[in-house]
């Protein structure tokens, strides 16, 4: 439930666009509520900045609600994940890989 209300610095929630409608179609859909997700200053500010909350303010209530979601994700799609590791270039002439830098979290 993307949106689900708004928490002040202070912790202090207010429901802005009512409560409970995440829910209600959850269950007309007969689909789990994996989450729900608040409005935040630090979701708001991180999203501007291109850097995932979830790392950069892991106690924020929005980044608590997206991990709570994606562990709802993992519980309905149990599978083992392939796990990537950097091979390194054959020679020295070998040419520069070309794509998307994507982050690399180590754990």
């Amino acid at each position: 439930e993307n949106m689900s209300g708004f928490t002040t610095p202070s912790g202090e929630r207010f429901q802005l666009f009512g409560e409970g409608g995440g829910q209600e179609l959850a269950d007309e859909l007969d689909v789990p509520l994996l989450g729900k997700v608040p409005l935040t200053m630090p979701l708001r500010e991180q999203a501007d900045a291109g850097l995932p909350l979830v790392f950069t303010d892991p106690d924020d209530p929005a980044a608590q609600g997206i991990r709570h979601a994606a562990r709802g994700l993992v519980a309905l799609f149990p599978a083992e994940l392939p796990m990537l590791q950097a091979v390194p270039a054959a020679h020295a002439d070998a040419p520069a890989p070309t794509g998307f830098q994507l982050p690399v979290v180590q754990a």
